[in-house]
């Protein structure tokens, strides 16, 4: 699902600062996934939402904005590892993750990867816009239907345009990253055994 996450509600009223806000050494660090065929953008704004003291963090995933140069990640396994690589050196305070839709995914896989790996633990999860695991995978093959298939579902999930789905040159571009994404989603298949998380749940 593509539809933009709703804004939190105002906290504090400052001036935003770029990809991260700093704030005092006993804040809490925000990590915020994006959906699938997204990008951090989709989170613009919201680090003046919450309180002056917390750092705010919107990764990229690979093949996007940022790391357009990098190749987008294949399967779950690959995505996570890449967060975990890029995001461990950041894991030395407390710490919070929240996905919207594919991100949600990689929360929840983060946070245990974390857990299996007796790495320190996020104090919050917050997943968003994502079914419960299922282990038959996420339901359709949507990344395999053909360009107006995949257009149409797009347009019905909202949050994107008409006009940018249907121009050539925008689908070019967005289009095969929106298949990738996809196909990570659905071929993820959760650890059915795998025991329930110490961290605080939303969803």
């Amino acid at each position: 699902m593509t539809i933009r996450p709703a804004l939190p509600e105002r906290r504090s009223a400052r001036e935003p600062s770029g990809e991260n806000v700093t704030g005092s050494c006993d804040s809490v660090r925000l990590f915020l996934f994006h959906h699938a065929g997204g990008s951090r953008l989709i989170f613009h704004g919201w680090d003046e939402r919450f309180p002056a003291g917390w750092e705010v963090h919107a990764p990229d995933a690979p093949g996007r904005g940022r790391k357009h140069d990098v190749p987008a990640a294949d399967n779950d396994v690959e995505l996570v590892d890449h967060f975990l690589t890029e995001l461990s050196p950041l894991l030395d305070r407390p710490f919070a993750f929240f996905g919207h839709s594919m991100g949600a995914l990689v929360a929840y896989e983060l946070a245990r990867r974390l857990r299996d790996e007796a790495g320190p633990q996020p104090v919050w999860l917050g997943l968003s816009a994502c079914g419960s695991p299922r282990p038959s995978g996420a339901g359709g093959p949507r990344s395999t239907s053909s360009d107006e298939e995949l257009r149409n579902w797009l347009l019905s999930a909202g949050g994107t345009s008409g006009e940018v789905a249907r121009h050539p040159l925008t689908w070019r571009m967005i289009g095969p990253l929106l298949r990738r994404d996809l196909r990570v989603i659905e071929t993820w298949r959760p650890d059915v055994d795998a025991p329930p998380l110490d961290a605080a749940l939303s969803v």
